[in-house]
């Protein structure tokens, strides 16, 4: 298994939450995970400044 995560932060700059992709080590290499990242902190971050938050 292999996992990529990303934080959600508050107004506080505190991680509260996060979102994450994970799977299989054979349907995540790192090619993937180069490509996945991006996506995955984009999300974050979306979330993140619609709730107001922000990193720290």
């Amino acid at each position: 298994m292999r996992c990529l995560a990303a934080p959600i932060f508050n107004e506080y700059g505190e991680a509260i939450a996060g979102i994450s992709v994970s799977g299989p080590a054979v349907r995540l290499p790192d090619s993937k995970l180069e490509e996945l990242g991006p996506m995955v902190r984009a999300a974050a971050e979306g979330v993140t400044k619609a709730m107001g938050g922000s990193p720290g």
